[in-house]
């Protein structure tokens, strides 16, 4: 008898039984490899980083709602409270009301980039309206998608060649640190 007759010998006496403890293991077969996603080029999170911060300042400078609502997250930790985007789109439509000649200049970016799917960006945030100007320090923790970065040769990349990035979470020194 060959070892598949045998097999199905030993597993009909196990069911009738409970036992064949002559029988070789069962093969298991390996997982299918998946090949690991390419590593993002060098470089590239720190450009979408910075990228994202021009933008967010753009953005709220032109008060631009569409590019803002493609800037944050769904949910937002605003100043130290969990948001939707649409409370925090409105936060934002209220400070233009309030000061709709305010322009943002942003100066001194640092990243911290230990945090794992997380870049922290701090710097410095001066608002010029009329007469008045304020310098605050702002946070915001931006998470980035990697894939589909390319490595723009060094030369300045398109928008659509860097990881998209998120504000995840938004803080600023005018209302108290809470990152």
């Amino acid at each position: 008898m060959g070892a598949s007759g045998r097999l199905f010998s030993c597993l009909t006496a196990a069911v009738l039984l409970s036992g064949c403890e002559d029988l070789p293991p069962p093969r298991v077969l390996p997982p299918p490899h998946v090949p690991a996603p390419p590593p993002p080029p060098d470089g590239a999170l720190e450009n979408a980083a910075k990228a994202a911060v021009a933008e967010w300042r753009e953005a709220h400078d032109e008060r631009d709602r569409k590019r803002l609502e493609a800037l944050y997250a769904s949910r937002v930790r605003f100043q130290g409270f969990e948001l939707t985007r649409e409370v925090v789109l409105r936060f934002a439509e209220a400070e233009s009301t309030r000061s709709p000649s305010m322009r943002r200049e942003v100066s001194g970016t640092t990243l911290d980039l230990r945090q794992r799917g997380l870049v922290v960006a701090h710097f410095a945030t001066t608002k010029r309206a009329m007469n008045r100007i304020t310098t605050e320090t702002t946070t915001l923790g931006l998470s980035c998608d990697l894939r589909g970065a390319r490595d723009c040769d060094g030369v300045p990349c398109e928008a659509h060649d860097l990881p998209r990035c998120l504000v995840v979470t938004e803080d600023s020194s005018a209302y108290g640190e809470t990152f």
